[in-house]
């Protein structure tokens, strides 16, 4: 796909689909998960996410849930903060993205639980750019 701005273009069988997007539109995981390591994080906060599925635009809210102090994989025990992301307006889809981030300035995604259509499964960090378990 190809992403310009205010529209949106999606290559498939041979044809593109354009349509419009909105201005602070997220596109894909990786893009969503970009935004929510930005800006100040509290318990309670929350965010609403664009997100571009099969050629509509849908909604995704998205919750600080907690500030905690836990260990997961490679990475020590240290202060996280937990984000919810729910589907909103606009989606039919059961699901949920739980993820953990360091509580600093890295905001590095440490871990994330997903549950969706196709089933359920975890992710962890295994290793960060200059940025070493050790040293934390």
């Amino acid at each position: 796909y190809s992403q310009h701005l205010g529209t949106r273009e999606i290559w498939m069988d041979g044809k593109t689909k354009t349509f419009p997007i909105a201005e602070e539109a997220v596109d894909d995981v990786g893009t969503m998960l970009y935004h929510l390591r930005t800006g100040t994080w509290n318990p309670g906060d929350r965010r609403l996410l664009h997100v571009y599925e099969s050629d509509s635009e849908k909604e995704a809210l998205a919750e600080c849930q907690a500030r905690e102090t836990r260990a997961f994989g490679i990475w020590p025990s240290q202060p996280l903060l937990r984000i919810l992301v729910l589907p909103g307006k606009g989606t039919h889809h059961r699901g949920r993205l739980m993820f953990w981030m360091t509580d600093d300035a890295r905001r590095l995604p440490l871990h994330a639980e997903l549950d969706f259509r196709y089933g359920s499964f975890s992710i962890d960090l295994t290793k960060a750019a200059n940025v070493s378990p050790a040293t934390h």
